[in-house]
Formats: C-alpha cells, sequence, structure tokens
C-alpha cells in the first residue's frame, strides 16, 4: 500500500486520482496550495508526492529543493499540462519524474511505483542519474549528462568541470556510443522515456496513450 499526497487545485482531476488510488488500494490525501501542501508534509510522511507546476499560491517547483535536500523523502513527481520538454529535464534534476497532462493510466500507475520510497532511508538518485547508471556512463560522463539535462550548454559545462571543450565532445561520443543515441537532443529524450518507465532506447518500449483510459483532459479544462 502507497500513502500518496497530490498537490493540485483542480478538483475534477483529484477525484480522477482518488478513484484510481482507491482502485489501487492505495492512501491519497490532497491539497490545493503550498501552504495546505507545507503543512501536510510537516505532519505526515508520504511514499510520493505529486505536485502540479501552477498553484494559486505560487509555483510547486519552490518545494523540490527542500524536499531533494531531504535524507529521507518520497518520491516526487511533478505534472503541468503546458511544459516544454526542456523545462522538463531541468526540473527533473529536482524530482523523479515529469508528466505531461493527460496521462494514460497504466503510465500513471508505472511511473508512481517507480517513484515509490521503498526504504526511506536511502537517498534515491535523479532520473538522470539512474539512466546514466542503467547506460554504464563513467563518473565525468554522469557530470556531463547532468549539467546537460539541468540545461547547461556545452561551454558552461567546460566551465563547471574545469576541461576543454574538445574534452567535452569526447564525452558527448562516450556517451552516443553507449546509449545508442546519436546527438544531444535524442540523448535529453531517451532520459525523459527513461523517466516515464520506459528503457530510454526508441523502440523497445513505446508509452501508449490509445489503448489506455485518459485521466481528466485538464488542458482542456484549467489553465496549469
Amino acid at each position: 500500500m502507497l500513502d500518496v499526497l497530490v498537490v493540485e487545485d483542480n478538483a475534477s482531476l483529484v477525484r480522477s486520482y482518488e478513484r484510481l488510488f482507491r482502485m489501487w488500494g492505495w492512501n491519497m490525501d490532497a491539497c490545493d496550495s503550498l501552504a495546505r501542501a507545507r503543512r501536510r508534509l510537516g505532519k505526515s510522511r508520504y511514499d510520493v508526492v505529486i505536485l502540479d507546476i501552477k498553484l494559486p499560491d505560487g509555483e510547486a517547483t519552490e518545494l523540490l529543493g527542500p524536499l531533494r535536500r531531504q535524507r529521507t523523502r518520497p518520491g516526487v513527481i511533478v505534472t503541468s499540462a503546458h511544459y516544454a520538454a526542456e523545462h522538463a529535464l531541468v526540473l527533473m534534476g529536482q524530482c523523479d519524474a515529469f508528466l505531461p497532462k493527460p496521462v494514460a493510466v497504466d503510465t500513471l500507475r508505472r511511473v508512481i511505483e517507480r517513484a515509490a520510497v521503498s526504504d526511506r532511508g536511502r537517498v534515491r538518485p535523479s532520473p538522470a542519474e539512474a539512466f546514466a547508471s542503467h547506460h554504464g556512463l563513467s563518473e565525468r560522463e554522469t557530470e556531463v549528462l547532468l549539467a546537460a539535462t539541468q540545461g547547461h550548454e556545452d561551454e558552461t559545462i567546460c566551465k563547471l568541470l574545469d576541461v576543454q571543450s574538445g574534452t567535452v565532445r569526447t564525452y558527448w561520443k562516450r556517451i552516443f556510443k553507449k546509449t545508442g543515441e546519436h546527438n544531444q537532443r535524442n540523448v535529453m529524450g531517451a532520459v525523459l522515456r527513461f523517466a516515464l518507465g520506459g528503457s530510454g532506447r526508441r523502440g523497445i518500449r513505446k508509452v501508449s496513450t490509445s489503448s489506455a483510459p485518459q485521466l481528466v483532459d485538464v488542458a482542456a479544462e484549467s489553465p496549469h
């Protein structure tokens, strides 16, 4: 059984979550603002927290840093109907997954179960770190990948790692070889697919949205 906190101000979507989680045998609390979320997190412990980006009193990203720094923390999933892929990659350095709305039910369950904390004393890697480990990237290659997922261009990565541009290009070539991708954009896409519960490689496991029922289409109901 999982204990899930949903931070979402769309009442229709909250009811959809509630029906699904009850069907799956999970417990759920919900709050519709940052202030209520902070109070709830101060009182209770959860396996997973699902955060909508836009809330009436601010952006849920304000909670990401404090949650990430906790040694014993819940899995954190960020959701949004209108968020660019590059922004999702930046967020993934501070959360366990990013889910665009609407989301297929099978994808939702898979991502939540993957983000759930089975050992509260263990500090789990970010999706990009897990992707790097999955593909056997070296420590330096992993640093390059993490910097890229945080929105840094190669020029900045050189300064962060104190290396020459040719060295960063060499790291990228090794990353391409190990991941089976051919350029940085494709690698970023592979990290996103990995975070959604796939292998990270195209064509091995695709997320299906046609065969699975959808949650409420909040993109049509809410500006968030």
